[in-house]
C-alpha cells in the first residue's frame, strides 16, 4: 500500500503553488496545514493543486493481495501450517475516516490481525482429517468471520483463500511411522491368526485320518470274528 506521497511535479507560476498528480487506480486526500490540515474531499486520479506546503496523502484503493502463513490448531489440537492470501481494499467513499484513525498501515493494524484472528477461529472448529474435503466452505467461513471482526474499519476484505494445509513435518514423520507400525502389527496378527488355522486344520485332519484308521481296525476285526466264527 503506498504511503503518503508529495508528489509536486510542476510550479504552475511564481506564488500560485504546487500540483501533484494521483495515478489512475488511486484516491487521495488534501493535506493543507492553511486550510486546518487534513481535507474530508476524496481526490480522483488526475492533477491536483496542492499549494506550496500541502500534501497528498496517496491510496491505493485497488484489490490488494497479502500472503498470510499461520500456525493454527484443529479441533482435535494437531498444530497444522497454513498459507492464505487475503484480498482487500479500502473503501474508496470512507477514506477520510480511515487516513484519520488508522492510516497507511490499515491492513498491518486491522485486517492481517483480524483475518488471522478469524481464520484460527474457524480451523479450531474443523478436523483436520476433514479440512482437505471443505474448500470454499472453509474459505467462506473465514471470510464471513473476518469481514465481522473489521466492519466499521473502513476496508472492504474481498476475499480470503487457502493455498495449503499441511501437518508440521515432524508430525506428518511420526504419523507416518505410526502407521507403519500398526500395518506391522496387523500383519503380525494376520500371519498368527493364518498359522493358527492353519495348525488346527492340520490337526483336525490328522484327527479325522485317526479316526478313520480306528474304525477300519475295529471294521477289521469284526469280520475277522465272524469269520473265525464260521
Amino acid at each position: 500500500m503506498s504511503r503518503t506521497v508529495l508528489l509536486a511535479v510542476a510550479l504552475i507560476a511564481p506564488g500560485a503553488g504546487c500540483t501533484a498528480v494521483i495515478e489512475p487506480g488511486h484516491r487521495a486526500l488534501l493535506f493543507d496545514p492553511q486550510r486546518g490540515g487534513l481535507q474530508r474531499e476524496v481526490l480522483s486520479p488526475g492533477s491536483h493543486r496542492v499549494g506550496l506546503s500541502g500534501r497528498l496523502e496517496d491510496f491505493d484503493v485497488t484489490y490488494s493481495t497479502r500472503a498470510e502463513p499461520l500456525q493454527a490448531i484443529t479441533r482435535e489440537g494437531l498444530p497444522i501450517r497454513v498459507k492464505m492470501s487475503v484480498i482487500y481494499r479500502p473503501i474508496v467513499a470512507e477514506l477520510y475516516p480511515l487516513a484519520a484513525e488508522i492510516g497507511h498501515g490499515y491492513y498491518d493494524e486491522v485486517v492481517g490481525p483480524e483475518v488471522r484472528s478469524a481464520a484460527l477461529a474457524c480451523l479450531a472448529t474443523h478436523s483436520y482429517a476433514d479440512l482437505p474435503t471443505l474448500g470454499a466452505r472453509l474459505e467462506d467461513e473465514v471470510e464471513s468471520e473476518g469481514r465481522r471482526r473489521i466492519a466499521g474499519k473502513h476496508v472492504e476484505l474481498a476475499a480470503v483463500t487457502f493455498e495449503s494445509i499441511e501437518l508440521p513435518p515432524e508430525l506428518v514423520a511420526a504419523i507416518r511411522e505410526r502407521e507403519i507400525a500398526e500395518q506391522s502389527a496387523r500383519r503380525r496378527k494376520a500371519d498368527q491368526e493364518s498359522n493358527a488355522l492353519r495348525e488346527k486344520l492340520e490337526s483336525d485332519r490328522a484327527w479325522e485320518r485317526e479316526k478313520l484308521e480306528l474304525e477300519r481296525n475295529v471294521e477289521r476285526r469284526r469280520l475277522q470274528r465272524a469269520a473265525e466264527g464260521h
